[in-house]
C-alpha cells in the first residue's frame, strides 16, 4: 500500500497546472488561399497590388507578389510569441520582396501596449533545408494578451522568378527567443506549422511537353 501511494504522489508531481496545457499554435497562412498551400502557375504567381496585409500598415511598400502571413494562436493568455520563417532562396527561386511587423494591438485586436518585434534576416541554420530567414515574427506585452488568433508579421513574396516544383517555407524557433510565454512566465508548449508554394507548369508548357513524348514514343515504335 506505502509502494502505490509513492507512486500516485510522483505522477501528481508530474503533471503541469494551468496554462502548461493550453494550446498555443504558430501557423504560416498564404492571404489568396487562407491556407497553409498556395498554387501558382509562373505568369500568373504574383499580384498587384499587393495582398493584405502585405500591403497594409507601416511600413506599406510591398509591391507585385503574394502575401504569407504568420499567425498565433493562443486557446490561454499569453505575454509573448517569436518565430522566424526560413526557405531555401536557391533551391525554390522565391524572392523576398517585403517583410512586416505587426503588433497585437494594432493588427487583429489585443491590448494597445503591445510591442512588435522588427524582423530582419536572421540565422537560417536551425531550419535545416533553409539559406535564407528572417524573423522574429510576434511581439511582446508587459499585460497578458488575451486567447484569441493574432497576425504577428506577413513576408510579400516575389514569384516571378521561382522553379516549377513543390516549395516548402518553414516556421521555426531560435533558442531562447522562439515559441510563446504564457501569461505566468513560463515557456509554452507550442506546435509550429510551416507552409507550402506549388509552382506548377503554364498550360501551354504542359500541353507541349505531352505532345513532344507521345512523338517521341510514336517514333519509338515506328524504328520497332
Amino acid at each position: 500500500m506505502l509502494h502505490r501511494r509513492v507512486v500516485v504522489a510522483l505522477t501528481l508531481a508530474l503533471l503541469p497546472a494551468g496554462p502548461a496545457f493550453a494550446s498555443f499554435t504558430i501557423d504560416l497562412i498564404w492571404s489568396g488561399t487562407s491556407s497553409p498551400t498556395l498554387t501558382v502557375a509562373p505568369a500568373t504567381a504574383n499580384v498587384s497590388p499587393a495582398e493584405a496585409p502585405c500591403g497594409s500598415g507601416a511600413p506599406s511598400a510591398a509591391g507585385p507578389g503574394r502575401c504569407l502571413t504568420v499567425r498565433v494562436t493562443a486557446a490561454a493568455p499569453f505575454l509573448s510569441a517569436n518565430v522566424n520563417v526560413g526557405w531555401s532562396a536557391s533551391g525554390s527561386g522565391i524572392a523576398l520582396d517585403h517583410v512586416g511587423a505587426r503588433s497585437f494591438g494594432q493588427f487583429g485586436g489585443g491590448p494597445p501596449g503591445a510591442n512588435p518585434a522588427t524582423p530582419g534576416p536572421v540565422d537560417p541554420s536551425p531550419c535545416g533545408f533553409c539559406d535564407t530567414a528572417y524573423g522574429p515574427f510576434g511581439g511582446a506585452t508587459p499585460a497578458s494578451i488575451p486567447a484569441g488568433t493574432f497576425v504577428v508579421g506577413s513576408l510579400n513574396f516575389d514569384l516571378a522568378g521561382a522553379h516549377v516544383g513543390t516549395h516548402a517555407i518553414a516556421a521555426f524557433a531560435s533558442a531562447g527567443t522562439g515559441g510563446v510565454i504564457d501569461a505566468k512566465n513560463a515557456p509554452a508548449p507550442v506546435q509550429i506549422n510551416g507552409a507550402i508554394l506549388n509552382v506548377i507548369p503554364e498550360p501551354g508548357t504542359a500541353l507541349l511537353t505531352g505532345i513532344g513524348i507521345a512523338l517521341l514514343a510514336a517514333s519509338a515504335r515506328t524504328r520497332r
